[in-house]
């Protein structure tokens, strides 16, 4: 889910970062206003630095292997797995080229995803230098080996947690904001609309989940 202390074009945790756009109103959530909850990165938890560490190593070693294996593999997991669960934004916008490419039909080589960055415009600009010497990163990494088509479904599986941990801290956050800042009046109301708000997400994750344990399961 750039270096994150140089990349300016997104805010930290994506662009689709709903957190923040909780935060605008403390005293109220219009629960209309939060009809996707897979749109919405959360916050970090008591150690933030591990953290993003761990979910920038996870996501970097899947997006490499994901360039390294066919279309189908690449379908398989990109059918659970989307480019707003990774935390870094230069991660999500590779990992939705990789997936257009493979939905084409193609295999999403380096070359191919290359490409499509091109032909979206995510290579322009700052924010485009910082997206390609990622890309070039990833497609030859030197600190660690390319991982097999198997073990993308645990990386897989790993990041999807992870997204629904971040999710999970951002809620419980937004709740003790209108703990201290709603009147006693909107309290109900506010755990009410966070509660469906969470329980939405929560489908959306089991139901990723179970798709990626169950090609685990067919492959064993």
């Amino acid at each position: 889910m750039p270096d994150n202390d140089t990349d300016q074009s997104k805010p930290e945790g994506g662009g689709d970062d709903m957190t923040a756009a909780l935060l605008e109103e403390p005293t109220g959530l219009d629960d209309s206003r939060v009809t996707d909850p897979t749109v919405y990165a959360g916050a970090l938890g008591d150690d933030p630095d591990t953290e993003i560490s761990v979910a920038a190593d996870v996501e970097a070693t899947l997006l490499t292997a994901l360039m390294w294996t066919d279309q189908h593999s690449a379908r398989r997991i990109l059918a659970a797995v989307e480019a707003r669960h990774f935390y870094r934004p230069v991660h999500a916008t590779i990992a939705a080229a990789i997936a257009e490419v493979a939905a084409a039909g193609n295999d999403p080589t380096p070359i191919l995803v290359r490409a499509r960055l091109s032909e979206t415009g995510a290579l322009r600009g700052g924010s485009g230098q910082l997206v390609m010497s990622a890309l070039v990163t990833l497609t030859a990494p030197l600190d660690r080996p390319i991982t097999t088509t198997a073990g993308m479904l645990p990386l897989a599986v790993h990041l999807l947690d992870a997204w629904y941990r971040r999710g999970y801290t951002g809620l419980l956050r937004r709740m003790e904001q209108h703990r201290l800042e709603a009147s006693v009046e909107e309290l109900g109301d506010c755990w009410a609309q966070l509660t469906r708000f969470q329980q939405r997400a929560e489908a959306d994750w089991m139901a990723r989940r179970q798709t990626l344990t169950r090609d685990r399961a067919e492959e064993d």
